[in-house]
Order: C-alpha cells, then sequence, then structure tokens
C-alpha cells in the first residue's frame, strides 16, 4: 500500500474516531471505553456484545472462555474490568453491514457506492451517509445507464409553454 493511501487510511481512521466520540453520549460506557482504551475496543465489543447489559465482573473473576475475554483477550478484558469494575453496562448493537474500515478498503479498491450498497445489503442514501461520516467522498463512479450524451446535440433551452398558442 502507499504511502498516500496509508496516510489516507490513518486520517479516516481519526475521522472515524472524533465521529464516534460525537456519537456516544458523554457519560455513556462506550464513551468512556473509547477515551481510556481506544475505539478499537469499543469496535471489539460492541462486535461480540452489542445489544447486551450486563455487568463487569471483577478482574479475578474473568477466565479464558468468559464473553468480554473472547472478545478482548484475556489482558484487555481484566484492564476493562479493572476499570468498570462491578459495574452494570449496555453496550449498543454495531452498526449493520460493513465495519468502517471495510467500507474504506472497497473504496480503495476501486468500489463504487451503488458496489457498497449491494454487497453489504445497505441502501445507496445509507452508503453515502457512512461514507460521510467518516469524512470520505467516494471518487470511484458507476457508469451511466445508456448512451452518453452525444457531443453534437444542440443544447438550446426549450421554449417555454404558453397557453396562447
Amino acid at each position: 500500500m502507499s504511502d498516500h493511501a496509508q496516510n489516507v487510511r490513518k486520517n479516516n481512521a481519526m475521522t472515524a474516531t472524533a465521529r464516534a466520540r460525537e456519537y456516544f453520549e458523554p457519560d455513556s460506557f462506550c464513551r468512556h471505553v473509547m477515551d481510556t482504551l481506544g475505539y478499537e475496543v469499543v469496535q471489539a465489543i460492541r462486535e461480540r456484545l452489542g445489544g447486551q447489559e450486563f455487568k463487569i465482573p471483577h478482574p479475578k473473576n474473568l477466565f479464558e472462555g468468559h464473553p468480554l475475554a473472547e472478545a478482548l483477550g484475556l489482558d484487555g478484558a481484566r484492564a476493562l474490568a479493572e476499570q468498570f469494575n462491578g459495574e452494570k453496562v449496555y453496550v449498543p448493537q454495531p452498526m449493520k453491514g460493513a465495519t468502517d474500515t471495510a467500507l474504506l478498503e472497497a473504496v480503495e479498491a476501486g468500489a463504487t457506492n451503488h458496489d457498497l450498497a449491494d454487497r453489504y445489503d445497505l441502501t445507496l442514501r445509507h452508503v453515502r451517509r457512512r461514507l460521510a461520516m467518516l469524512g470520505v467522498r467516494n471518487p470511484n463512479h458507476r457508469t451511466p445507464v445508456g448512451r452518453p450524451r452525444s457531443t453534437d446535440r444542440n443544447d438550446v433551452a426549450p421554449k417555454p409553454f404558453s397557453l396562447d398558442q
């Protein structure tokens, strides 16, 4: 991957993190986790445990098969448990369809918004909205259906309609 593409991806990831900060309520669990442990941790928790309410266990009570340990790894789950020990939290569901990273990679690979909508079973409007949230405007365009506009055509404005004719 070129240096420019890496810089674009890094800037888009920073934009996604900034957008996520605005999305989550200031006192929400996800906002606290994102501020202390990072956006990637929030994404992992939402992917595995989204839509659930549960109590964060004491770090000593975490084990290898615990859902938090499966989502974050045992060390990551213990770091989370040390900060939120005993708190009852709700984890919102992740966005349906593709992850932000998958959308950005598809755009970099040349996919149009129509391709993304078909691939991830989203509406075209939702694809545009998600890309806009990431600060990206898709440079890839779909070829128009039908004949291209001819260059020898007279581009004269139509006559205004009148009932007097």
